[in-house]
C-alpha cells in the first residue's frame, strides 16, 4: 500500500480509503463480526485511512468504528462527516455553528476519540454562510478536537469559494474534496480536478466500483440482483442506463485484454487519475476487499489504459467544447 499526502496538507494517507457506510447498516451492510474480519483485512494490507460519517446506520458505524480501531488510534486515520439530518429538530442539520458543535461531540463520543482526523462537511448548505461554517470548523481545530478539515460534493465554484473565505477570514481550509468518481461519473474532469489542484485539495474518490456494478460487470439491468445496492438507488446508479452499460461493456472487454477482473482495472484506473489522493471503497466480506486490494498490484499496458479512457470519456460540454474549438486551429 502506497501512502500519499492529502492535497497539500502533510497528513500521508492509504491509496485506498476503507469506506464503513455498511458497518452496522440494516438491510445491505454488514455486521460487527464482518467489519472487524473487514478492518483487520485491511490494517494487514497496510491501510491507514477510514472513512464513516455521523448518520451512517444512525451513528453505529461510527461506534463499530472506534471500537475496532481504539487499540490503535494514533497509526490511523479517521475520517467522518458532519450536514445531513441527525434527527427532527430544526437545528439538527446543515453546517451552523450550533450544529457543527452539537455533532462533532457526538462523533468524538461514538468513536470514543479524543481528536477526528479529517472532519467533512458533507454537502454544501445553501443556508448558512461558509464564514459562519469555516469559522465553526476553525474553533474545533483550534480546541484539538479536529485536525484537519474537508469537503464533499461540493460544486467546483463552491471549493473555490470556501478556499478563498479560508483565506480571507485566516481560518484552516479545506485539504480534501470527496467527489464521486469512477469509470462510468467522470463529471469531476470538467472542473473539479482542476479547482482541487489550484487551491490545494486531494480528491478523495468514492463510489470508484460504482456501488459494486463495475466489479461485477453487469452490462444488462437484468442481471442486477434486487437485493444489491444499485438496484434500491438506481435514480444514482442507472441514472443515464445507455451510458452505464456502454462503459461496463467497455470496461470487461478491456479487463479480459488485461487478464484482470474488470473491478480491479475500474478502482487501479481511478488510482491513477491526475488529484486523486485516495480512492474510497467498501465491502461487504472481508473476501471482497481482498479482491479489491489486487488492484494495487494491477499492471496494463499504456494502449489498454487509452483505449479504456477514450471508450468511457464524457461527451464534450460548453464551454470545453468552445476551448477544444480553439485548440484545434491553432
Amino acid at each position: 500500500m502506497d501512502y500519499r499526502a492529502l492535497g497539500r496538507s502533510g497528513l500521508k494517507v492509504s491509496q485506498i480509503c476503507l469506506g464503513t457506510m455498511n458497518f452496522g447498516m440494516p438491510g445491505w451492510g454488514c455486521d460487527r463480526a464482518e467489519a472487524g474480519r473487514i478492518v483487520k483485512v485491511f490494517r494487514n494490507a497496510g491501510g491507514n485511512f477510514f472513512d464513516t460519517a455521523d448518520v451512517y446506520g444512525g451513528g453505529a458505524s461510527e461506534e463499530i468504528l472506534g471500537t475496532l480501531l481504539r487499540s490503535e488510534r494514533d497509526e490511523v486515520v479517521i475520517a467522518t462527516k458532519v450536514g445531513l439530518p441527525t434527527g427532527a429538530d430544526a437545528n439538527a442539520r446543515g453546517t451552523s455553528s450550533k450544529h457543527i458543535q452539537t455533532a462533532v461531540e457526538g462523533s468524538l463520543r461514538r468513536l470514543g476519540v479524543d481528536y477526528i482526523d479529517l472532519y467533512q462537511v458533507h454537502h454544501f448548505d445553501h443556508h448558512v454562510p461558509l464564514e459562519e461554517t469555516m469559522g465553526a470548523l476553525e474553533r474545533l481545530v483550534n480546541a484539538g478536537k479536529v485536525r484537519y478539515i474537508g469537503s464533499s460534493n461540493f460544486y467546483a465554484w463552491q471549493i473555490a469559494d470556501a478556499a478563498n473565505v479560508a483565506l480571507d477570514c485566516g481560518v484552516s481550509p479545506f485539504i480534501s474534496a470527496q467527489m464521486m468518481f469512477n469509470l462510468v461519473r467522470r463529471d469531476i474532469e470538467r472542473e473539479h480536478v482542476d479547482v482541487c489542484q489550484r487551491y490545494g485539495l486531494g480528491i478523495v474518490a468514492y463510489g470508484p466500483l460504482h456501488a459494486g456494478l463495475l466489479a461485477a460487470g453487469w452490462t444488462t439491468r437484468d442481471e442486477i440482483p434486487s437485493n444489491s445496492r444499485v438496484a434500491q438507488v438506481p435514480e444514482v446508479y442507472l441514472a443515464d442506463e445507455a451510458r452505464v452499460f456502454s462503459v461496463t461493456r467497455a470496461l470487461v472487454d478491456h479487463a479480459r485484454q488485461a487478464s484482470v477482473r474488470p473491478g480491479q482495472l475500474a478502482l487501479a484506473w481511478v488510482l491513477r487519475q491526475k488529484g486523486v489522493s485516495a480512492a474510497l471503497t467498501a465491502a461487504l466480506t472481508a473476501e471482497e476487499l481482498e479482491d479489491q486490494l489486487c488492484s494495487l498490484a494491477v499492471e496494463v499496458d499504456n494502449a489498454i489504459w487509452m483505449s479504456l479512457d477514450r471508450a468511457t470519456q464524457l461527451p464534450a460540454s460548453y464551454p470545453q467544447d468552445f476551448y477544444q474549438r480553439q485548440a484545434e486551429r491553432t
